[in-house]
């Protein structure tokens, strides 16, 4: 047996419809609404529940979400030597396509994607909402065109009621070149006892690099320096920690080279306030030409900010 499983609100407002399920005749089922978590999707019009399907006597459940959910996505351009981008973010039959017409010789100009985004600047980024599929990722200098963009990914899989992060990282400094992409789940639900905060090393002119997060106020520059204390973590270049989970409060976030006298070079040194409930990305990325040439940066992206305009 199939069926469509909706919700209403007591005025007979539809707030969620799912896809075609299929159920078993004489089942009993348990059907709980869930607060949908992303607010981002939900400000974007996503239902503002999923429904969970239990089956008492098969001891198994099944998460439904609306048919008409979308995926957020969050575009950061932190490739430095790449000045103003474009990026290309389409489903990956339209990459297919546009590649066996440029095989042929034809010009693909009229039926490949348009930019998802159209300009970029190095350390930017960008907000928005796709439908759910499989995709694939250009980035090109802007007004270049998607075909040989020296940063891209393809079938990256987008799934409704999810969001994600696509980073164009690396460096393109004289001859030396090193572009790559990096594209990374977000975390979507908060966790109101927790600062739930995640680390992304897309620094590619620093190299591996450790990572040391403390009380506010409780380690000097020197202290790191002197390897007086020891590192949260160490991360290689495209390497991300993970999600740590930290009592809400302040924090100063230091980032350091390791030398090879056993002390480091601290390149980044900042103190930020983490508050429970808050689910934060920070992106390591190389230095802009307004900061040193041995230091790095870093962008912030909030599972609570608002859409780009």
């Amino acid at each position: 047996m199939c069926a469509l499983i909706c919700a209403t609100t007591i005025l007979n407002t539809l707030v969620f419809e799912s896809e075609v399920v299929g159920l078993r005749a004489g089942d009993d089922l348990l059907i709980s609404a869930l607060d949908s978590a992303d607010e981002v999707l939900e400000s974007a019009g996503n239902s503002p529940i999923n429904l969970l399907v239990s089956f008492p006597n098969a001891a198994s459940s099944l998460l439904l979400r609306d048919i008409n959910d979308l995926a957020s996505l969050d575009v950061l351009h932190a490739a430095s030597g790449v000045s103003d981008a474009e990026v290309y973010f389409a489903p990956q039959a339209d990459f297919v396509a546009c590649s066996a017409e440029d095989a042929n010789g034809d010009d693909p100009s009229a039926s490949c994607t348009q930019p998802l985004v159209q300009s970029i600047a190095f350390s930017d980024q960008v907000r928005t909402v796709v439908d759910p599929g499989s995709y694939a990722l250009r980035v090109n200098a802007e007004g270049a065109g998607s075909a040989e963009a020296p940063i891209s990914a393809d079938s990256l899989q987008l799934n409704a009621g999810f969001g994600y992060i696509a980073v164009a990282a690396g460096h393109a400094v004289d001859v030396d070149v090193d572009l790559f992409p990096l594209f990374l789940e977000r975390q979507s639900r908060a966790i109101a006892t927790q600062a739930t905060v995640r680390l992304v090393h897309a620094a590619s002119l620093a190299g591996p690099v450790s990572v040391f997060v403390t009380e506010a106020g409780e380690v000097t520059d020197a202290d790191v320096q002197f390897a007086e204390v020891t590192p949260t973590l160490t991360l290689n270049v495209r390497a991300n920690s993970g999600y740590l989970a930290l009592p809400g409060g302040d924090y100063d976030i230091r980032i350091a080279v390791p030398l090879t006298d056993g002390g480091y070079d601290v390149v980044f040194s900042q103190t930020d306030t983490f508050a429970d409930g808050s689910v934060l990305d920070l992106i390591v990325r190389n230095p802009d030409e307004n900061e040193g040439e041995f230091e790095v940066g870093v962008m912030t992206v909030s599972a609570s900010a608002a859409l780009s305009p």
